[in-house]
C-alpha cells in the first residue's frame, strides 16, 4: 500500500489494522476471523506441463513419484460454477 503508484487511490489498511504488528497479534487476529468452513482450496497441485510449474499431467499422475495420482480439488484451476464435490466427483469419474 504505500508503492507510490497506488496513492492515487489513498489506499488505508481495514483490518487486521495499522495497530496489528507483531507475529503474536496477526495470528491472534487471523485465528479471531478466519473460519475454515468457508474456504475451498483448489488449484495448488496443478495440472500442467512440469517446466511450466505443474505438478500432476493430464492423467492426474504426480511428476516424478511413480504411482501417485491426485484426485481432488486441488487440480483445479479456478473454482467452478458449483459445488466442489460435485467436481470432485468429475474428475474421480474421469481416473477411474
Amino acid at each position: 500500500m504505500e508503492v507510490p503508484s497506488l496513492a492515487q487511490f489513498s489506499p488505508r489498511e481495514l483490518r487486521p489494522g495499522t495497530n496489528v504488528t507483531s507475529d503474536f497479534d496477526i495470528h491472534a487476529a487471523l485465528s479471531s476471523t478466519l473460519s475454515p468452513s468457508t474456504f475451498h482450496p483448489i488449484g495448488t497441485a496443478a495440472m500442467l506441463p512440469l517446466e511450466l510449474g505443474g505438478v500432476v499431467n493430464q492423467q492426474f499422475l504426480v511428476y516424478g513419484v511413480e504411482r501417485l495420482s491426485v484426485v481432488d480439488a486441488s487440480i483445479m484451476p479456478d473454482l467452478p460454477g458449483a459445488y466442489t464435490q460435485q467436481s470432485v466427483y468429475a474428475i474421480a469419474e474421469k481416473v477411474y
